[in-house]
Formats: structure tokens, C-alpha cells, sequence
């Protein structure tokens, strides 16, 4: 079986696949194919990426990109045990396990700003700056994935598992992303740390305690419970790393939350 993890910027999605990759997976990055192509047509990865620029068609995909779409695809099919740490992946690796990392917002900026890895690509001037740099790349990734490949990115239906990262560690997440795989096949999972989340405001809608599943809504950038929170303080008091939600569709006509559900399942 193959996993597609994709999710948030700032997210851990490589720490996470080089955890995988210890268990046995072979990660293959956009980053990878994209180096191959270009060996194979003796460039250099800086000469490719010029080419695209220049290659663009009608729709907006040029067809380095194309290709590339096509090579996730040819090697989901003829391989197995593959990890693809891509951004669109999921889309393209028909059958895989499909896996959507979230973080929090503050919790991505404050990494991505101290990751030293990042100093000679990325400059920030403040952890503050960064968020708001963040936020702007993640709607204009949301625009150009709806515009070039009708894809709705941040609905998180998509996924075959949804699992935040902000308190967890990466190996811990890795590894409930490899015991839901096969536990949890076929179904829509919703994992959340429970030091995310957040009781309902009443004025939005009361937290129902004796409700048997937690369910939540997305507003903004917090995770809010609307039934459950019993469960919830229970699972903070014990330091569970995650607890199964149930995500509601938003009924407010004025949220700007990226993550969403279409409620299409």
C-alpha cells in the first residue's frame, strides 16, 4: 500500500515521511521526480525550472508539470511501500492512503521562522511576519489549485485521514498515520491533539457534554467542540496525543477558514 502526504505549510510533512521512511517506506518527493526529469534531459533543476516558466499552456499547467502528474501517477500504480510527500499528490496516486497534516497557524510560523534550514531560501522578520506570509501563500495555493486543476485543497473530505500536528511529535504522528492505515482503511478519520482544541462559545453553539462523539467546528484557525467536551477535558487530563472528532460544515456565510468540510460524506 502506498500513503500521499500533503496538509498545511509548516505541518512537519517531511519529518514525518523520514519516519516513515524507517519503517520501511520509500519517499518519493515533487522535489525527487523533478530532479529526475531534469537529469534526464542533462539540465540542471534551476534550467527546468526557467523551462516551465517559459512552457505554461492554456490551462495554466505546463507540461514539466504535467509530467511530473504523470509520474506519480506510473509509479503509484507500478509500486508499492511508496510514501509520496507532495503537495497535490493525493490527487494524482489513485488508492493511496490519502493523508491531509494540519498545525496551527501560530504553531507553523513559530517553525518555519526557526528552522535555520530555511535561512538562505526564506527570511522572516518576525514570527508575526511569517504567519501573515503563510496565510497569504495558503490562499494563493488554494486559488491556483481550484483555478489550474479544479481541485478543492483545504476540503478535507478529500482525505482518508486528517491528523494534527501542532503538540504531537513527528514520530508519534507517523505512527498513528501507519497504524490507521491499515486499522482505519476506507474510512474518514479526523484525529486532533486535545490541547487544540476549544470549547464552542455559547453564542455560537453550546458544547454538549454528554454527546458521544466530539464533533467541532472550523472557525478561522481554531478548532471549536460543539459536542463532546467531556471527552475532550479527559483526554487533556490523561495527555492522550489524539482523540477522534467529527468535523461539522460551517453555516456561517462569513467564515474564511481554509480547512472545511463539504459535508459530502
Amino acid at each position: 500500500m502506498n500513503i500521499s502526504i500533503t496538509g498545511n505549510l509548516g505541518a512537519g510533512k517531511s519529518s514525518i515521511c523520514r519516519h516513515l521512511e524507517q519503517a520501511g517506506y520509500s519517499i518519493i518527493s515533487a522535489g525527487s521526480i523533478f530532479r529526475q526529469i531534469a537529469e534526464e534531459r542533462g539540465i540542471s533543476v534551476a534550467e527546468l525550472n526557467e523551462q516551465v516558466g517559459k512552457d505554461m499552456s492554456e490551462s495554466g499547467v505546463s507540461p514539466i508539470d504535467a509530467l511530473l502528474d504523470e509520474r506519480t501517477a506510473r509509479i503509484n500504480e507500478e509500486q508499492d511501500g511508496i510514501a509520496f510527500d507532495a503537495r497535490l499528490a493525493w490527487a494524482f496516486a489513485k488508492g493511496s492512503y490519502k493523508v491531509f497534516v494540519c498545525v496551527d497557524i501560530d504553531e507553523a510560523a513559530r517553525r518555519i521562522y526557526s528552522d535555520a534550514s530555511r535561512a538562505q531560501s526564506e527570511s522572516y522578520e518576525s514570527v508575526a511576519a511569517c504567519r501573515e506570509k503563510l496565510l497569504l501563500r495558503q490562499h494563493l495555493e488554494s486559488e491556483r489549485f481550484q483555478t489550474l486543476y479544479h481541485l478543492d485543497y483545504y476540503d478535507l473530505d478529500n482525505y482518508d485521514l486528517v491528523i494534527d500536528s501542532t503538540h504531537v511529535e513527528p514520530e508519534a504522528v507517523a505512527d498513528r498515520i501507519l497504524k490507521s492505515s491499515t486499522a482505519a482503511r476506507g474510512a474518514h478519520l479526523v484525529l486532533v491533539n486535545p490541547q487544540t482544541l476549544s470549547p464552542a462559545p455559547a453564542s455560537q453553539e453550546a458544547a454538549d457534554g454528554g454527546s458521544c462523539e466530539v464533533r467541532v467546528i472550523i472557525r478561522g484557525d481554531t478548532w471549536l467542540v460543539t459536542g463532546g467536551w467531556d471527552k475532550v477535558l479527559a483526554a487533556k487530563e490523561s495527555g492522550e496525543p489524539f482523540i477522534e472528532v467529527r468535523i461539522l460544515p460551517s453555516t456561517d456565510p462569513d467564515d474564511r477558514s481554509l480547512l472545511h468540510v463539504s459535508g459530502a460524506k
